[in-house]
């Protein structure tokens, strides 16, 4: 197997600016694996000169991300436009989007929208791409074909060529004019079955080449007269076998070996560029500086700096990102739905959560004093985007690749409900989304267009709540009446003698408006008639609903357990009583939260439904 070897160099936030090229690595290295590109292009191959030096030093002023419209964004890619934003906030420079879609056979239609809108979810906004123009469009590279065209033709002339490169937005590379390295492209008019068979034979005879190089040498007279008879050609690069080394913002000094020669395409036959030649172009074009994306792209990385000095201009800093896999080590694939950020955005997660979630998937945060620990026991990490901006840099970014821990989810989704909902913003924002899955999954739902009872509905289940799309499960008595008829509900109430259940429920209604004689209360007709006729007739004050008020409301209700009784006994009835379940919030803040009507109205329904026993 072809192995890239990687070396430790420090790197520091500010020292973005070294090169992208450095020289020939140091013999103490430790080796990563070659992958397969994702675009089917093979091994890295050199094409480029060993070593290369900077023209210029500079901080970030531009990165970018480019999907590919291929699909729904999935957790890798969230990850990847989340580190290209906290680095570009950190920084004080600009990102852009981009859409890569020159391979239209795997187009999906919808997938742009549905990326912006899930950008827009996750409140990722970029500074420039689609509906947002800032000076460098289209933004898509099917629309970019003037721009690709014009870069090509100097590297297909056999005459030495100078031109003019669209000028970047960097002002150390504003009004350069690169020299262009000519002949460095040629057209290649060879069939599907001729490199086919091409590629067989050469395997045969023990070579890894992929391409003979069979039209490389054409005349200039004759390309153009097939070309004018209309026959199909693409454009290859004439690359060069030689190893290269490479200086990464996160794997440090990279060495990609001696490989066999491709001569890969620059444009198809189509007339559209491949997914190499129009990266390096809209990158420069669009004055991107520094190149955040996945590891699966370091295979590619000697292409696009090889085609960066045939351009004669300068490479952008690049940093590789390790994977995220699966338990077993497998690789996340987008046809997981588990992986796909819309299946998280159906679950309910917050996108605070899911953010501070990819975040931690790959980068350690800088020591803190923070005391939020997860599970585990281990400091939690539970992160703002103020946060996550103020510590991010490249060099907590870690090499190994990074495991799914779904438990870890749970638990920064929970904390980020408690601190949204002391944020008006974020509050209000999760109303809007309760009551939108209540009514979904509620058809008969009371109180939804009370933006204050649903917060406190949040407020009494968020120590039990995964997301809050669990709410319709774990608190539906909230919305809708406790049915008493169901096998759950009749189970409870036989768990419990019946005089307990009496004496609970009736002792409850006089102990709600803090009536000073318990200890006389019997579960007589009479005791129960008198404490719901008086407990009427209190003010409404008394129920105002207030976190204060759930240790006092606890400490109420304990009275009720009598001396070597069961407070369970207690509690499973009155649980019975206003819920018919067994989950939810406890009783305490489910009775502030029902309020005083509800919570009367219930406890004497459950009493008549238990009538004559």
């Amino acid at each position: 197997m072809s192995i890239i070897k990687w070396h430790r160099l420090p790197v520091t936030l500010l020292e973005l600016s070294q090169s992208c090229l450095t020289p020939q690595a140091t013999s103490a290295s430790r080796s990563l694996p070659i992958r397969s590109s994702p675009r089917g292009q093979g091994h890295a191959h050199r094409h480029c000169s060993t070593t290369s030096t900077p023209s210029t030093t500079q901080k970030p002023t531009k990165l970018r991300f480019a999907p590919s419209p291929t699909g729904y964004l999935h957790l890798g890619g969230l990850r990847t436009v989340l580190y290209n934003h906290l680095l570009a906030k950190r920084l004080g420079a600009t990102w852009a989007l981009r859409i890569e879609d020159t391979d239209q056979t795997r187009f999906v239609p919808g997938a742009v929208e549905s990326l912006i809108k899930t950008l827009r979810w996750a409140k990722l906004d970029y500074d420039e791409g689609p509906y947002r123009d800032g000076g460098n469009g289209p933004y898509s590279q099917s629309e970019r074909k003037h721009i690709y065209d014009a870069f090509l033709q100097p590297l297909i002339d056999v005459r030495p060529s100078k031109f003019q490169l669209r000028t970047r937005t960097d002002p150390h590379l504003t009004n350069r004019t690169p020299t262009t390295q000519s002949g460095k492209a040629y057209h290649c008019f060879c069939t599907a079955e001729r490199l086919a068979s091409t590629r067989k034979l050469l395997q045969k005879q023990g070579s890894n080449a992929t391409y003979d190089r069979k039209c490389l040498g054409l005349s200039k007279e004759e390309v153009q007269a097939r070309l004018d008879q209309g026959e199909a050609s693409v454009v290859r690069f004439k690359s060069s076998s030689g190893g290269m080394t490479q200086h990464d913002l996160v794997y440090d000094t990279i060495t990609y070996p001696s490989l066999p020669i491709e001569d890969f395409v620059l444009r198809k036959t189509e007339g559209l560029p491949t997914y190499h030649f129009a990266n390096v172009v809209d990158d420069h074009s669009m004055g991107v500086t520094h190149v955040l994306r996945g590891e699966e792209w370091l295979p590619s990385t000697p292409k696009h700096l090889s085609l960066y000095s045939a351009l004669g201009i300068d490479p952008p800093q690049f940093a590789h990102l390790p994977l995220l896999v699966n338990q077993d080590g497998s690789k996340l694939s987008k046809r997981a739905g588990d992986v796909r950020v819309e299946e998280y955005i159906d679950k309910g997660y917050e996108p605070e959560a899911l953010l501070n979630f990819v975040a931690l998937m790959g980068w350690s945060p800088q020591a803190t004093t923070s005391t939020n620990v997860d599970a585990s026991g281990q400091e939690g990490h539970v992160l703002t985007m103020e946060e996550m901006i103020k510590r991010f840099s490249l060099e907590g970014v870690n090499k190994n690749r990074s495991t799914m821990n779904l438990s870890k989810l749970e638990y920064l989704n929970r904390e980020h409900v408690k601190l949204k909902l002391g944020e008006e913003e974020g509050r209000k924002e999760m109303v809007e989304r309760l009551k939108a899955n209540v009514e979904r999954e509620i058809g008969d739902a009371k109180k939804t267009d009370d933006p204050v009872y649903l917060g406190q509905v949040i407020e009494a289940l968020k120590e039990r709540l995964h997301t809050i799309h669990d709410i319709p499960r774990l608190g539906r008595y909230f919305f809708s009446p406790p049915d008493y008829t169901t096998a759950l509900a009749r189970q409870m109430a036989k768990s419990v003698p019946l005089l307990i259940y009496r004496t609970s429920c009736s002792s409850t209604l006089k102990l709600l408006r803090g009536l000073a004689h318990l200890g006389t209360l019997r579960p007589t007709g009479e005791t129960l008639s008198s404490t719901i006729e008086l407990l009427q007739t209190l003010p409404d004050e008394a129920w105002i609903w207030s976190s204060e008020t759930h240790p006092k409301m606890i400490e109420t209700l304990n009275t009720l357990v009598k001396p070597g009784g069961s407070s369970k006994n207690v509690m499973t009835s009155l649980r019975q009583a206003l819920t018919a379940t067994k989950v939810g919030a406890g009783v305490p803040m489910t009775v502030l939260t029902l309020g005083k009507e509800e919570s009367l109205a219930r406890l004497q329904h459950a009493l008549e439904e238990r009538a004559g026993e």
